[in-house]
């Protein structure tokens, strides 16, 4: 009786155990799972931050960010691709980390090592995965080692076409990228602010960029750009999940990139700008030959241009007897932002209203980031862009030196 009993319970905990045993999530599985976490607890903190009255609610839904826990998730998400790199679960893991850790600097060095990895079995395991093609453009903004090679690698290697067109103007719009930055490093005297900047976000990397040939750069930067102009202009341009609706095509971006190099470069005649002021009244940029001109696309919606009024109204005060202007295109929807700008004298010089961000005049200057700032000697030469703080009114009293100069006997 007790072996029939004790062959019983060994039976029954068998059973048992058998029932609670689960089968193992598969790579795909895992990655849902993690991303539903991630979404969730994402759309958690967007839904405080609606309802935030506060500054107390606005502090405690901040808390809520799963950015600052980044690179716990990422370590999370290499985990599950790790697994199975080959998989299509890994693959969307490893998407995720190129678009969501993408903004690695040099203070984040565990982000930007996990985002090299990432790139690693990426460019081993999906190179020629169509989806990599709307991943591609969030990598051109942000010069590394890395990514030099690995921009490099997927054009040269991808055999999908879907991959290849938005690999051959990343490349193009990457290097023109990274030609503006030699070329600033190689100013006399670069803005100590920006230094700064640029030593926190790239660090060592700058002793690479230094050794660049800015020139040689953008010629390449050229020819991939008509590359991708003629071969791939028909397919859809796309930033991963940013522009799922996007009706833009490789060839907008591309002759974009190419407006850049070929019109907007220092060195280049500045195109001309014919537009209305608040009141209505057309003027154009010519008008200004003769002048030292600062060109701002600028709008006051945004808190970065905003924070260059007080040093504009200074030029503008300083300067007010010199053979000088400082103009903007501004990109405020409603002209009465504008005037309302004017009248309360943040804004103290004469402005091109656009109406938007992508209104006629910052199209054709190609302008996507603000504030962009150029700086045009008499003759309506760009001689710098980008400028800021004291190495503005350095370069502004040198070309204004140089009129004098010519106008002497």
């Amino acid at each position: 009786m007790r072996i029939l009993i004790t062959s019983a319970v060994y039976l029954f905990l068998a059973t048992t155990g058998a029932a609670q045993t689960t089968e193992p999530q598969s790579v795909g599985e895992s990655y849902k799972a993690l991303r539903n976490e991630w979404d969730s607890r994402e759309k958690a903190r967007q839904n405080a931050f609606e309802k935030a009255a506060t500054e107390k609610e606005r502090e405690a839904a901040a808390k809520l960010n799963p950015a600052s826990e980044l690179e716990a998730y990422i370590d999370r998400f290499l985990a599950v691709a790790e697994r199975d790199p080959k998989d299509a679960g890994a693959r969307d893991a490893l998407f995720w980390i190129l678009e969501t850790g993408r903004w690695a600097d040099h203070n984040a060095p565990k982000r930007r090592r996990q985002v090299d990895r990432a790139m690693d079995l990426v460019l081993e395991h999906h190179r020629n995965d169509d989806g990599l093609g709307s991943i591609l453009p969030n990598l051109v903004n942000y010069p590394t080692a890395k990514r030099d090679g690995f921009l490099r690698a997927v054009y040269e290697t991808t055999t999908a076409r879907a991959v290849k067109g938005p690999a051959c103007w990343g490349l193009a719009e990457y290097l023109r990228i990274q030609a503006g930055l030699a070329e600033d490093l190689k100013r006399p005297k670069p803005d100590e602010t920006d230094m700064r900047l640029l030593e926190r976000r790239y660090g060592s990397y700058l002793d690479h960029l230094r050794s660049c040939d800015p020139g040689a750069m953008l010629k390449e930067s050229e020819a991939l750009c008509e590359r991708a102009l003629d071969e791939y202009g028909d397919l859809p341009y796309r930033r991963g999940s940013i522009d799922k609706a996007s009706k833009k095509t490789l060839a907008d971006v591309a002759e974009r990139t190419l407006n850049e190099i070929r019109h907007l470069a220092v060195g280049n005649e500045a195109p001309e700008i014919v537009g209305q002021d608040a009141d209505g009244t057309t003027f154009k940029l010519s008008d200004y030959r003769g002048k030292v001109v600062v060109l701002t696309f600028s709008g006051n919606w945004c808190a970065p241009c905003r924070g260059m009024y007080p040093q504009e109204r200074e030029l503008v005060e300083r300067l007010k007897d010199k053979p000088f202007a400082l103009l903007s295109v501004n990109t405020d929807e409603s002209k009465d932002t504008l005037r309302k700008s004017i009248q309360d004298r943040e804004v103290t010089w004469r402005c091109w209203w656009d109406g938007r961000t992508d209104g006629p005049i910052c199209a054709k200057w190609s302008i996507y980031s603000f504030p962009t700032l150029y700086l045009l000697d008499a003759q309506g030469v760009i001689r710098s862009k980008g400028l800021g703080g004291k190495a503005l009114d350095e370069a502004v009293d040198a070309l204004l030196t140089e009129i004098k100069d010519l106008s002497k006997p």
